[in-house]
């Protein structure tokens, strides 16, 4: 899996993400973390997919590896860029909305 230093999207999550009830606002951990990997992520759409899994899977684990598989396989056999997987798996977590947040946040960077 992907090795990363934490200690800037840390610091970048804590600003970015609102805090409701106590809790962190779901939309912003999606939009923090979608962002962080469209900015620091280069290649062609599959080399985000381990990045994608380390976040997503393991460590906020918004997923299982089920689902995780499941959104690679849409992407791959849907048209267009396989990193529209972002938005698959923003769906996922937090519907319509985080479908948005998660794309944006993956291509805006760019």
């Amino acid at each position: 899996m992907v090795e990363r230093n934490d200690a800037l999207f840390r610091h970048a999550d804590r600003r970015v993400v609102r805090y409701r009830h106590g809790r962190v606002h779901r939309l912003g951990q999606i939009g923090a973390y979608f962002a962080y990997a469209g900015s620091f992520v280069f290649g062609s759409g599959l080399a985000i997919v381990p990045f994608l899994y380390g976040g997503v899977v393991q460590e906020y684990q918004w997923l299982t590896d089920r689902q995780f598989v499941d959104a690679e396989a849409v992407a791959m056999i849907t048209p267009g860029p396989v990193v529209i997987t972002t938005g698959f798996i923003g769906y996922l977590v937090a519907g319509f909305w985080g479908a948005v947040v998660a794309a944006l946040g993956s291509f805006v960077p760019c």
